[in-house]
């Protein structure tokens, strides 16, 4: 996989947004968008996407929603997953089969407590069986990752950050190859352990993983965007969606 080339990150005029990927955007999360924000009292019930696919992640359980922060990040929301309980799921995101994805989150992690996760597509269906579970997480506190169940790449050259700034974390698939990035730079790494295998549930969530046979793995942190497509996302693409979010949120890119 060759480097991303400079000339794709030199600013474009305003007014893009991840809609016009057209039909390669899978889900869309958007804090700043009032509009997509149910809310019961100061936590989030759902979150809607605006995909255009209406792939919406919810949550009836009122101890596990995260809570609506205002003013969080360049004057605008996010949301707060407090790390032992809140997620936002999805049974039928279009996630069955999914077997290469894109993952692009705005996001600060609070605190760190094992292996979390923060966003994820599908889920195992069985600690034994479990491949076909693509998921962004940071494991032992300190490096971020994207991997199957039992097949990880860690990325040891882009630390969580816990406790600091808020950072727009991006993880790329296609089959064992792995892009990992943070703030517009990314290092190629390859999974080990089992293969990567198609998704076997049909789900998204973010703030720990849907269904998930563990109840710990959750996160503590606070997401004020998130943009998914079920596919490895081209050079240009991915140059589109961190400019982007970079001017939106005001975070620099590398």
């Amino acid at each position: 996989m060759a480097p991303m080339n400079n000339r794709l990150r030199r600013p474009r005029a305003g007014g893009w947004t991840p809609n016009q990927l057209g039909s390669v955007l899978s889900l869309w999360f958007d804090a700043n968008d009032a509009g997509t924000i149910t809310l019961n009292g100061t936590t989030v019930s759902q979150w809607n996407d605006k995909s255009g696919n209406s792939r919406n992640v919810s949550q009836g359980v009122g101890s596990q929603q995260p809570t609506y922060e205002t003013n969080k990040l360049n004057g605008r929301p996010a949301l707060l997953f407090d790390g032992t309980g809140d997620i936002l799921a999805n049974s039928a995101a279009g996630a069955t089969g999914v077997v290469a994805a894109s993952i692009f989150v705005v996001m600060r992690y609070v605190t760190t407590s094992g292996d979390d996760i923060a966003a994820s597509i599908g889920r195992q269906t069985s600690p034994s069986s479990g491949n076909g579970t693509v998921r962004a997480f940071y494991r032992n506190g300190t490096s971020q990752g994207f991997a199957s169940w039992g097949s990880d790449a860690l990325a040891t050259a882009y630390p969580v950050d816990a406790g600091g700034s808020y950072h727009i974390f991006a993880f790329r698939q296609t089959g064992q190859t792995i892009q990992i990035r943070r703030n517009g730079s990314g290092t190629n790494y390859t999974a080990g352990g089992v293969a990567l295998q198609p998704v076997v549930n049909d789900d998204f969530s973010v703030g720990s993983m849907n269904g998930h046979f563990e109840s710990s793995f959750y996160s503590n942190i606070s997401v004020a965007e998130v943009v998914v497509l079920y596919s490895y996302a081209s050079d240009a693409n991915t140059a589109l969606i961190e400019r982007y979010l970079s001017s939106k949120w005001g975070i620099a890119l590398a």
